[in-house]
């Protein structure tokens, strides 16, 4: 019996080591298993982190290409507007040039309005007697006159109509109330 009770003893103690073994090797899986989830979770979210980062990327990509689109379409109507200015100032500078030429005297130059010479003179001469002969008139235009001649004939033509018909028509008004 000694020996029976030894073999039961034995095979309960091989027993509970069957079973402190099997524990061992559940709570060794249930170790295995959770670490295989945590890897895989942090896989999954380096794959979600990727995914973030390659789709920021695209928008900053995609936003780069219309900002440089947009510039290139900016620049290429400033451009066009530019050709259209210049197009314009070329237009006008033509015919200015033909409207010039057309008004031009017969010899083929072109008269500056800084000439002094003696038609300026007798210009001026024929202002003055205006502009003196206008003065007289209570509220005359005599700035008019003065204008109307600096600006047709020259500034040398207004500068005679103002000077000496000034001196002219202070003249009369001293020998008219002497």
């Amino acid at each position: 019996m000694a020996i029976q009770k030894e073999a039961e003893k034995q095979k309960l103690s091989e027993e509970e080591e069957a079973k402190r073994i099997a524990l061992r090797k559940t709570e060794a899986q249930r170790l295995l298993n959770e670490r295989a989830a945590e890897a895989e979770r942090q896989e999954r979210e380096k794959a979600e982190r990727f995914a973030a980062q390659k789709a920021e990327e695209e928008l900053l990509t995609k936003a780069k290409l219309d900002t440089e689109r947009l510039a290139l379409e900016r620049r290429r109507a400033d451009e066009k507007v530019e050709r259209k200015a210049r197009e314009e100032s070329e237009k006008l500078a033509k015919k200015t040039v033909v409207d010039v030429s057309s008004s031009a005297p017969t010899d083929g130059k072109i008269e500056s309005i800084w000439k002094f010479g003696k038609q300026q003179i007798w210009r001026g001469v024929v202002g003055a007697f205006v502009y003196a002969l206008l003065s007289q008139v209570p509220y005359g235009p005599t700035t008019a006159v003065l204008f109307f001649f600096g600006i047709s004939y020259g500034p040398w033509v207004g500068l005679i109509t103002g000077l000496i018909g000034g001196l002219i028509s202070y003249f009369l008004f001293y020998l008219r109330y002497r």
